[in-house]
Order: C-alpha cells, then structure tokens, then sequence
C-alpha cells in the first residue's frame, strides 16, 4: 500500500467537524428543553424560548463546550455525545419530577437530598414521559452517528490533543466562571433574577441556565453574631428573649420614626416551610403531631395547645397551605376542579393556560367564580 492510499485512509470525513459538533449540542439543547417541560410547540418557542434566546445560547455553548473537551480528552465522539446528552436529559428529567412532586423546579441544593428525593419519587409512582422515551431513543440513535461520522478522523499525537483539551476546558471555565457565576453579566444578557418563583423562572430561561444561575445561591453570608449556640441561649432564656430586639432597618423607617411606646404591638410568627424533600415525623421528638391530609385539622389544635403553653404571649395565626395551586383555587372559588376556571383539558395543561392570561383577565375570571379569603380553620375549634 502506498503512502497516499495509506493516509487517504485516515483523512477527515468530509465537512467541518465543528458544523457536527454544533447541531449535536443543537439536538441535545433541544430534547433538555422538551422533557423539562412535558410538551414543546410554538407557543413555547414564541413566549418563552425566543424573547429569551440568550439564555438558550448560553446552555448551548455549555453542552458544545463539554462535547468538545470530552472528545479532545478522549478522541472517541461517541462518548463524547453520550456525556452531553446525560448532562443535559438527565436534570431535565428531574426537573420534570420535581416539578409534579412539589411545584418546583430542580435546584442546586437538592444535590444534598438526594436520598430524601429518591424515598418520595418511589412512593410517587413517577411515569415515564413519551419526550423521555424519544429523547432516550434519538440519544442512542445520535451515539451511534457519531461513531460512524467521526470514524475516519485523522488521530490527533498527544501534544495536540492536550492542546485541545486544555482550549476545550479553558473556554467551559470561563463560561462557568465568568458568566453563569456572575449576576451582573447574566443581568446584561437579560437572565433576570427570580427568586420566589423558581418554576416562571426555569420556564423562561431553560432549566440549564437556571439551575446553572443558581449556583451562585448557595453559599449566603452568615450575619454577625449568628451561631446555634447564640439562638440556643435565647431560647433557653425566655426572660432575656422577650428584650430581644432588631435595630431600625434604616433611618426614615417605622422603628427609627415612632417612639417606643407608641409603636404598635405585632405578633411574633413562626412560619414553617414545607417546601422540599423533608421527613415531617422527624417533628414528633419536639412534641408536634401532624397529618398529611390538609382538609383534617385534628392535629391542629394539639399543635396550637403546645405553642401556646410554651409560648403563652404569642398571638398564634395560623395559615395552613394546601399542596398546591390547583388545590388552593378551589377552595377559593366556587369550582370543583382548577380546569373549571381555565377551560383546560387536562390538569397538565392548566398552569400553562392559567400563566398565559392577563392580569385583568385573571382578575375577573376569579371575581366570577367568587374568589375570596378561605376560611380553614374555625376559631372555635382551634
């Protein structure tokens, strides 16, 4: 065999091979998004994803980026696609659960509860999704594509390899580092912060970007003075807790204006959140009764005793929350079910319609079907 035939043999495939990388991380970017959200129509291109694209292009540019320091690192394309498509379908699938177990999305801090999740998730009966089931199916099918498209390639000596590699990781770091960790830039590209609701905000921003962004929340500044062993000696102490107060938060605030004795008296409240995977019966050591079914308040007044014979001066409140928003609208309103009020066909479809409406639109839908204060709890019983 003579020396052109031989490295004829071993010649590129024909194309850029950067063109393939990018409709890889295309592919991929996109089922992320469908099995994060359960469907993908125009509708979610027009009100989320395009007015929204550089979010997009920022989650892009990680699964390229990864795509590329995998294959400069191991030179085998396969592997490489696998690895961005388990990096992008696999959160996307939690994401998707964790939405229907408690309403919100995937979060940098359920990393830590890991074993927690999995106990629910099982209890659960999670179904697999058909965007699952054709992502699983086109990620297999795109492997196996990329070992016949990239399997003439010329093979790279170490020198350059490392070179790549290097390049390869460099740029995801800076990507990491200089932009998804840092607000002020993510601010300038239009990712704007959305703390109290998680959900609107992955829904806008993709469920790549958002849990990337969120990152940056999880390390908070302790203030001054705060320790366990400081809010264990104000709870040993009644006394000296009853003097506990905060400083005027600023100079024309209530407290710096308004004298002492003439300020008006509030509550102290103590408000649970029962938001994340958690065990409720790790309470019954501190004496607390509970009950998974929110329409039985039986436990209520156990719970209200005990508050109120340790804490005798507090003016308890009591807000019970329900599972969720459906169940909340309809113990509310004058409807049966939350489908009622948006005309939806499904349960799945109706926070998609109901965060579709206006503002006044939604105002007076809910005016119409009696919307007011609900009552839970009587005083009588409590």
């Amino acid at each position: 065999m003579s020396i052109k035939q031989k490295n004829s043999d071993t010649a590129a495939p024909k194309g850029s091979a950067w063109k393939k990388n990018v409709i890889f991380a295309l592919v991929v970017l996109v089922l992320t998004e469908w099995i994060a959200r359960g469907t993908l129509d125009a509708d979610t291109f027009a009100q989320y994803i395009g007015p929204h694209w550089e979010a997009y292009a920022l989650a892009w540019a990680l699964l390229f980026l990864v795509w590329l320091t995998v294959d400069w690192l191991t030179r085998f394309a396969p592997l490489a696609t696998l690895v961005t498509a388990i990096l992008g379908c696999v959160p996307a699938a939690v994401d998707f659960y964790t939405l229907q177990l408690r309403g919100e999305p995937f979060l940098p801090w359920d990393l830590m509860q890991v074993s927690e999740a999995a106990g629910v998730a099982s209890a659960a009966g999670l179904k697999l999704q058909t965007s699952m089931v054709v992502s699983i199916v086109l990620v297999l099918a795109l492997t196996v594509a990329s070992f016949f498209v990239y399997r003439g390639r010329l093979r790279q000596r170490w020198l350059p390899r490392l070179a790549g590699t290097g390049a390869s990781a460099v740029a995801l770091c800076l990507l990491i580092f200089g932009v998804y960790l840092q607000p002020a830039v993510t601010q300038v590209l239009g990712i704007t912060p959305d703390a109290w609701m998680q959900d609107r905000y992955y829904r806008y921003y993709g469920v790549l970007t958002g849990f990337m962004t969120n990152l940056t929340n999880l390390e908070i500044a302790k203030p001054e003075g705060y320790s366990e062993q400081a809010v264990d000696d104000i709870l040993d102490n009644v006394a000296e807790s009853e003097k506990f107060s905060t400083g005027p938060m600023y100079a024309g605030s209530y407290a710096a204006t308004t004298p002492k004795e003439e300020r008006a008296k509030q509550p102290t409240i103590i408000y649970v959140m029962d938001e994340s995977y958690w065990d409720v019966s790790e309470l019954e050591q501190y004496g607390i009764t509970f009950d998974t079914d929110v329409s039985q308040t039986s436990n209520l007044k156990k719970n209200l005793e005990l508050l109120t014979r340790y804490c005798g001066k507090l003016k308890i409140i009591f807000l019970p929350q329900v599972l969720n928003l459906e169940d909340e609208l309809v113990r509310c309103t004058d409807v049966r079910t939350a489908m009622e009020l948006t005309k939806s066909g499904s349960v799945k479809n109706f926070k998609t319609d109901f965060c579709k409406m206006k503002t006044k639109d939604c105002r007076s839908m809910l005016e119409r079907h009696k919307h007011g204060l609900c009552t839970f709890v009587d005083d009588k019983n409590a």
